[in-house]
């Protein structure tokens, strides 16, 4: 599960998940409207954001969602983006894939 979006002013967080268990499964039923408690994250070392010049964002399956905040920071900044994304099949409830 990753944070993908935020927005302070109006109190949300976007996240991306997998389903797989009972804590992801509670997750994808959620209305909207309905919310979430606590969640912790993101942790670890943030991401240096500068002016760079041009700079190549690639990713791919779930690390699209975490890019996007990047992206939106080098943005930001002044930078020119260049955003690959790699994706494959639609992943079908019950299929690996």
């Amino acid at each position: 599960m990753m944070i993908a979006d935020w927005d302070k002013e109006k109190g949300t967080t976007d996240i991306v998940f997998f389903i797989l268990g009972t804590s992801t499964s509670k997750l994808a039923s959620l209305m909207e409207g309905e919310s979430v408690t606590n969640i912790a994250g993101p942790l670890g070392k943030p991401a240096e954001v500068e002016k760079f010049g041009t700079v190549i964002c690639a990713c791919g399956c779930f690390g699209i969602g975490s890019t996007l905040p990047l992206i939106n920071s080098l943005k930001e900044k002044g930078n020119n983006v260049i955003t690959v994304v790699s994706a494959s099949k639609k992943v079908i409830k019950g299929e690996k894939g």
